[in-house]
């Protein structure tokens, strides 16, 4: 657990010199520090951390998913929006819950699916797919309004 949050913590920091440690964090063998690892290395600009997040999208584990979830969304590469919008169809809650939180950030059009999500069956899936669908209409309607 505690490298878990440390990992966590190191990536947001934001300080590259943490990159070589947070690089050997993704292979404990703790799935969780990996996933908070990968997270560390993606919101440095490690663009190779989202192949390792998106493997570890399909971890048989639910919480390691969302985790992986967590950390693509911090990813704006066209590999991470496609893993989210994989776990945003997962038979588990938690990284349908997460994908969506994810997806708000999302440069491309995530609209449709969010609104898909409008009718999950889980209800803070539902939420979250609501506060993404509004900020996705937020920048499409400040883009429009720019031009």
């Amino acid at each position: 657990m505690v490298r878990g949050v440390a990992a966590a913590s190191l990536g947001r920091l934001g300080i590259k010199d943490n990159r070589p440690l947070l690089s050997a964090l993704t292979r404990d063998p703790d799935a969780r520090v990996r996933a908070n690892a990968v997270e560390g290395l993606i919101r440095l600009g490690d663009a190779s951390a989202v192949t390792l997040a998106s493997e570890l999208a399909r971890h048989s584990d639910p919480s390691i998913r969302g985790a992986a979830a967590q950390a693509l969304s911090a990813s704006s590469e066209k590999e991470a929006t496609a893993a989210l919008y994989t776990l945003f169809q997962d038979q588990q809650p938690l990284p349908r819950l997460m994908a969506a939180r994810g997806l708000r950030k999302s440069s491309d059009n995530a609209i449709p699916i969010l609104v898909k999500g409008l009718h999950d069956s889980d209800e803070a899936v539902r939420i979250a797919s609501a506060n993404s669908l509004l900020q996705q209409l937020t920048r499409l309607g400040s883009a429009q309004r720019r031009r």
